[in-house]
């Protein structure tokens, strides 16, 4: 892009070729009177979006190979929203947006994005397999900070505090390794394993501040809560009490 674009209609760009790279070039795509997407990629492959800023419109990707690098999203209700992989979601910034939300995906990588003010979840990784959420700060989203549904992947060095509902939930979910979260002052548990989830394997995650009740399993005050079965601590998790 070369300068900013206002659209009326949803979405903006749209996308079916392979083999794209939609630069921003710094500049700024705003979708006034509509809600919907920014950007629409469909039956598309090889994909990369970066360097520039969304205002009323988010992403929605139909595809695989993607990469989102390096744009903000501003008052876009749909977020991020992507069906397929694998690929790549980094370095994004969102205010009051819809979340980062993956779909049927696997070998996806979720790593150093900022979420504040999500109207429901922040980031959801839904029925995926062998993806990373690494390194990312969610604040103040409406629903739970992570909704974790995936097997045999890695949730690590996260920052989720002010929760509407739980910091981080996982379920349901497998062999997945949860380490170095810090997740403080949610309006539920800091870290909840539900009850349709075994052989994940959580170390050195801290949770304090946290207001969950209503455990059914092991549970230490409102910050935890493993309702799962198999699930193994190392014994080095802070919350408050080492567990």
């Amino acid at each position: 892009m070369t300068r900013d674009i206002v659209g009326s209609s949803s979405p903006i760009v749209e996308i079916s070729a392979s083999n794209v790279d939609l630069d921003l070039g710094g500049f700024t795509l705003e979708l006034v009177e509509s809600t919907g997407n920014a950007i629409e990629l469909t039956g598309s492959n090889n994909i990369q979006i970066r360097n520039g800023t969304l205002i009323g419109g988010g992403i929605t990707i139909q595809t695989s190979e993607y990469s989102i690098t390096d744009t903000r999203l501003i008052n876009a209700s749909t977020g991020i929203v992507i069906e397929g992989g694998p690929g790549v979601v980094a370095d994004n910034a969102l205010y009051s947006s819809g979340g980062i939300n993956l779909d049927d995906a696997y070998g996806c990588t979720v790593q150093r994005n900022f979420v504040r003010q999500a109207p429901g979840y922040g980031i959801v990784v839904d029925e995926c397999s062998g993806c990373q959420v690494l390194d990312n700060v969610v604040l103040s989203a409406v629903g739970s900070g992570m909704r974790i549904s995936a097997s045999s992947g890695r949730i690590q060095n996260n920052a989720v505090s002010e929760s509407g509902e739980h910091g981080m939930v996982l379920g349901p979910a497998s062999a997945n390794f949860i380490q170095g979260n810090v997740l403080s002052s949610n309006a539920g548990f800091g870290l909840r394993i539900e009850a349709n989830s075994d052989a994940n394997d959580y170390s050195g995650n801290t949770a304090n501040g946290n207001a969950g009740t209503d455990c059914t399993g092991t549970a230490s005050g409102g910050d935890f809560c493993d309702e799962g079965t198999s699930n193994t601590s190392h014994g080095d998790n802070y919350m408050p009490g080492k567990m």
